[in-house]
């Protein structure tokens, strides 16, 4: 592992024979060599030069841009391993996942002195085995760090992969302990709550939605919003929730798509449709066609 003094040893070291060639009377040779160092320090610096840029360019929305600054600062020769790790992390979120693994693979291989950078590529590195379907590696990866490196976004996954994986007594458990770290997270309530749903406690579930809607931007919150309602028996607010699940832009790194929220909504029209074809009709129609059947007889 590099220390401090072993990083900056170069740097100290042609500053001193920049400054030995001046001061000896070798101005021009002093110029050059400080040009040549500047150069040096631009093509060092290349890889976080392109790593803010593409920053920048995610933040206003241009995937595209992004990805290409980004795939320029992960590939550099001095690149880091949080740049590497962002690039293989967002090639991920865009559904690029077999180009995204050899990335964070090598993110998390990488001699790093901190500590944060090498957690944060290994809970990339575990988000990319849950979407191979490697649930128990991406499981023990993300509890394997929860000692080390305990914040929201961990409860976030771990809350996640527990409900994805079944283990909805286990999910419960955790997310309970979750919201107590962080009560005010959004995606930590949407888990509890989608563990309250998966172990039939529709009220609990449901006093938790109508609590973070409509204040949320993911489609899953609306999602399993609607289904609670329709086990409650409110069939057309379910189909209102369904339908702005739809307005809500879907990630990769969920389990929920668009396709399922239409299938869904689908699904609950063909039973709204059936549900008024069986229903009676009410007694002012009964009568009316009563008066229109005897008017017939009479004319006959």
């Amino acid at each position: 592992m590099k220390t401090k003094l072993t990083r900056i040893l170069p740097d100290l070291v042609f500053a001193i024979i920049i400054f030995s060639s001046i001061s000896m009377g070798y101005p021009l040779l002093g110029k050059i060599l400080l040009t040549i160092y500047f150069l040096y320090l631009i093509y060092k610096s290349l890889p976080a030069i392109y790593a803010t840029a593409g920053g920048n360019a995610y933040k206003k929305g241009n995937k595209e841009k992004a990805l290409t600054y980004f795939k320029k600062a992960a590939n550099s020769k001095k690149s880091k391993a949080n740049f590497i790790s962002s690039y293989g992390y967002l090639l991920l979120r865009d559904g690029k996942v077999s180009e995204s693994e050899p990335y964070l693979e090598k993110a998390v291989e990488l001699d790093d002195n901190l500590p944060q950078i090498k957690y944060s590529s290994l809970l990339n590195l575990s988000l990319l085995r849950w979407k191979q379907g490697r649930i128990p590696e991406a499981i023990k990866i993300a509890e394997d760090l929860k000692p080390h490196y305990l914040n929201s976004v961990v409860y976030e996954v771990l809350g996640y992969y527990y409900i994805s994986n079944g283990d909805y007594e286990k999910a419960k458990n955790f997310n309970e302990e979750a919201l107590l770290y962080d009560e005010d997270d959004d995606v930590i309530k949407d888990n509890m709550a989608q563990t309250h749903y998966f172990l039939s406690e529709y009220e609990e579930a449901e006093k938790i939605y109508s609590e973070i809607i409509p204040n949320v931007a993911f489609p899953e919150a609306y999602y399993y919003y609607a289904l609670i309602k329709l086990e409650m028996g409110e069939l057309d607010e379910s189909k209102k929730l369904l339908e702005v699940a739809l307005t809500k832009k879907v990630s990769f790194m969920s389990n929920i798509n668009e396709d399922l929220i239409k299938s869904k909504l689908h699904e609950l029209n063909n039973l709204s449709s059936v549900k008024n074809i069986s229903e009676p009709q009410n007694l002012d129609d009964l009568n009316n066609l009563d008066i229109l059947h005897t008017q017939d007889n009479l004319e006959n």
